[in-house]
């Protein structure tokens, strides 16, 4: 019976498809898709999708052309929908990759359609067809560049008037926007402004009768309907044509380093360089035009590139500059990765798991291993090993690949294993700790690079899981010989960076000690605890310390932190002195972090605030006051009203100190940590 029905079922599909497959070579394609739609209600193949798809696009060139069954116009959308689909059922289906770009490019979204056409591509680097689109769209993308005029779609289904409000110059606009499908929610309004006005949705605050609704709010709820008002509030607007401009020409670098990097030798294309060249002399390629264009203080610039896959397109540049070895590129092609490392630098804060998708950590690794560093070597140095020139930008490369992994290891736990597991790496980012720079690397080498090469390895310690490869005795003793490193070569604020570096130097030594003791080597004890007094005794160190991490670093967790301060106590007194030691610079740390509102917040969001408060009750009696003076600065600092703490989260914090650890207690169900208790209980 089953197999009777299957085998019905596969005849009925068969029959269909070819009828489908007759109608399209007539040119008949609504009939067509009627074939199409029948073979779908049968079974769901990924070649059926891209035939209807075919015809969807025959169709949208014909204005006005309605789909069977509906009064809807047929439009490159369906199309674009009928190509995903086929792509969940065969991701690397190529005839929907490139019917799905040519969708995206009907639909004049030309970030989309490139990164379709790459796809297909990396498939088929033969493909002339594919080539041929690829250029057809970055022209049409170019040349849209030019001209942003509010294009309205067609089929006015559903119209609204719209007062635009810019906060940041208090410009108000009127503007009638109109969409082909019903609106149902205020998502659908920003989606929709966003489109036709460059807005991004994130950026926009949408009130109706003087009333501001969130994302989901469904339109019907609202009464909100065909022709009413609303105002659209937004904080800047995205400087559209610069972004795009930008993103079209990362196209085309992609482009040809596709074409060109894999059989490369000493050289590159002719045109690779000319392109390269064109970008460096209209400052494509320019630290000042990313700053102006990619400012972190303009977000709306930021989303636009991101919505436009830029940072895609900016990875995947770094990724073929690195198919070809350092020593082999021409001087241009190593300035293409040092720009794009300065650029993916600025995308950190918000966009780690984006960055992380598109092999960020690897590449960055890769930047880091160019060459072998040794200890104290001088960069300038590496010039005859490796026998070519310019190898400040080698220099700047490596550093700049510290400074995006300090970022990764911030937001990402994996990226901190994958670094503390890797011995080379370890040894080189210790190495760039050290290293001596000529006078045009004085800032990038002199000054920044052991400052980030120990902030690092400051990120990496946030997991336990790494002290077994940081608390290591070489590790250890390199760290405090850096940190104690004179550096004549540095500018008049020497003994300013060299008291920072010890700062970050004694935080990771804090780290491994207060939640890893018994990892650190019992030799290292006494050298480490003359380390940290030795930084204690240091001369206005609070008010040095405080002004430097104030203008030079934002955190974004404090759990790290704030975990020390619930450790157990020690029972040997030379560990103990070590323990106190390290207690006192983690409260330096958080009173400095804490000087800016935003950090406060953060602390908020993260549910540490009743943690803090708590704090006197758990530290040793010489540091109570210190730990008073947090409480002080959410009050002061963060404009935070702080409350005598919730009933559960004094005993979680009793429980922490006793126990647990503090990431465990916040971490796990109250009825666990009972459980727990209760075993712990039955085994004393």
């Amino acid at each position: 019976m089953a197999s009777a029905a299957q085998s019905e079922q596969l005849l009925k599909l068969q029959e269909n498809k070819t009828r489908g497959n007759v109608h399209f070579e007539k040119g008949e394609y609504l009939e067509a898709i009627e074939c199409y739609t029948k073979c779908l209600r049968e079974c769901e193949k990924a070649v059926i999708y891209t035939n209807r798809a075919l015809c969807y696009l025959k169709l949208s060139k014909a204005n006005g052309t309605v789909a069977c069954g509906t009064n809807t116009p047929v439009s490159p959308r369906d199309a674009q929908e009928d190509c995903e689909k086929a792509l969940e059922l065969e991701p690397s289906n190529i005839k929907a990759l490139y019917r799905k770009a040519l969708a995206n490019k009907a639909l004049q979204r030309y970030s989309r359609s490139l990164w379709d056409l790459k796809a297909v591509l990396n498939l088929d680097p033969s493909n002339v067809a594919t080539h041929k689109e690829y250029f057809t769209v970055i022209d049409m993308w170019k040349k849209t560049t030019h001209d942003h005029s509010d294009t309205q779609p067609s089929g006015e289904e559903f119209e609204l008037c719209v007062f635009l409000h810019c906060t940041s110059n208090q410009m108000i606009s009127k503007k009638s926007v109109v969409s082909r499908k019903v609106l149902e929610t205020i998502l659908d309004i920003k989606l929709l402004v966003e489109e036709l006005h460059n807005i991004p949705a994130s950026m926009q605050t949408l009130e109706y009768e003087s009333h501001v609704f969130d994302d989901n709010t469904l339109l019907r709820s609202l009464g909100i309907q065909s022709g009413d008002t609303v105002h659209v509030k937004y904080s800047s607007e995205a400087d559209c044509r610069a972004v795009e401009e930008m993103v079209v020409w990362l196209f085309e670098v992609v482009y040809y380093l596709m074409k060109e990097c894999p059989s490369v030798d000493v050289g590159i294309d002719r045109r690779l360089e000319s392109l390269i060249t064109l970008g460096i002399n209209t400052n494509f390629l320019s630290a000042k035009y990313f700053e102006d264009i990619l400012d972190t203080r303009c977000c709306a610039n930021m989303e636009h590139f991101v919505q436009h896959r830029g940072l895609h397109v900016l990875m995947e540049v770094l990724v073929l500059t690195q198919t070809v070895s350092w020593s082999k590129r021409i001087v241009k092609l190593k300035a293409v990765e040092l720009a794009t490392l300065f650029m993916i630098q600025k995308f950190i804060l918000h966009y780690t798991p984006l960055i992380l998708e598109c092999k960020g950590l690897e590449c960055c690794i890769t930047s880091l291993m160019h060459t072998h560093l040794e200890k104290h070597s001088s960069i300038a140095d590496l010039q005859s090993p490796l026998q070519h020139r310019h190898d400040d930008l080698l220099a700047f490369a490596m550093v700049r690949s510290v400074v995006i992994l300090c970022g990764l290891c911030e937001h990402s736990d994996s990226s901190r294993l994958e670094i503390a597991a890797n011995p080379s790496a370890l040894q080189q980012i210790l190495n760039i700790s050290t290293a001596v720079p000529n006078e045009r690397q004085m800032h990038e080498v002199g000054v920044l690079a052991p400052q980030v090469a120990v902030t690092l390895l400051l990120g990496m310690s946030y997991s336990v899981a790494t002290h077994k490869h940081l608390a290591n005795h070489a590790l250890i003793e390199a760290v405090m010989e850096s940190s104690r490193m004179e550096r004549p070569w540095c500018k008049s604020d020497h003994s300013q960076n060299v008291l920072l570096i010890k700062y970050l130097s004694s935080m990771l030594l804090a780290q491994l000690v207060l939640m890893s003791l018994k990892e650190i080597p019992p030799s290292l004890y006494q050298p480490i605890l003359s380390f940290m007094e030795e930084f204690l005794q240091t001369p206005n160190y609070i008010e040095v310390t405080m002004q430097e991490l104030k203008k030079t670093f934002v955190w974004t967790t404090f759990l790290p932190y704030v975990r020390l301060l619930y450790t157990q106590n020690e029972e040997t007194e030379l560990a103990s002195a070590l323990k106190l030691c390290s207690l006192e610079i983690v409260l330096l740390g958080l009173h400095s972090m804490l000087r800016r509102e935003n950090h406060c917040r953060v602390i908020l969001n993260e549910g540490l605030v009743d943690y803090i408060v708590c704090l006197p009750s758990h530290v040793p009696e010489t540091l109570r006051s210190k730990a008073r003076g947090l409480i002080q600065l959410l009050s002061s600092e963060g404009n935070i009203t702080v409350h005598p703490p919730h009933l559960i989260n004094l005993a979680k914090a009793k429980l922490a100190k006793m126990y647990f650890g503090l990431e465990f207690v916040l971490s796990t169900p109250v009825s666990e940590i009972v459980n727990k208790i209760f075993l712990r209980s039955m085994c004393d």
